[in-house]
């Protein structure tokens, strides 16, 4: 059986299910590649606006039963959606 997660070491809390993981598929990282590519010419990042935040581009996933929903956002507020329906 495998050690404690470093979640669970932080925490000190044991779970019992297993934490998702989610990633991009290849359909996915592509429409990802070319929106953050299009999008950096249109919006000049600043480095300031990632520092303390994680950065200015991130991924949210929603799980919906079917399959996954991908966003791309930067901290401009722009935001594309990159899901690919055809795998679900």
């Amino acid at each position: 059986m495998a050690g404690p997660t470093p979640l669970e070491r932080k925490t000190g809390v044991q779970f019992s299910v297993p934490l998702p993981t989610f990633s991009l598929n290849e359909k996915e990282a592509a429409r990802a590649k070319e929106w953050l590519e299009e999008h950096s010419k249109k919006h000049i990042h600043r480095r300031h606006l990632g520092e303390g935040r994680g950065g200015t581009i991130s991924y949210e996933f929603t799980p919906t039963g079917i399959g996954d929903a991908v966003k791309v956002k930067c901290a401009c507020g722009g935001s594309v959606d990159v899901t690919d329906f055809d795998s679900w």
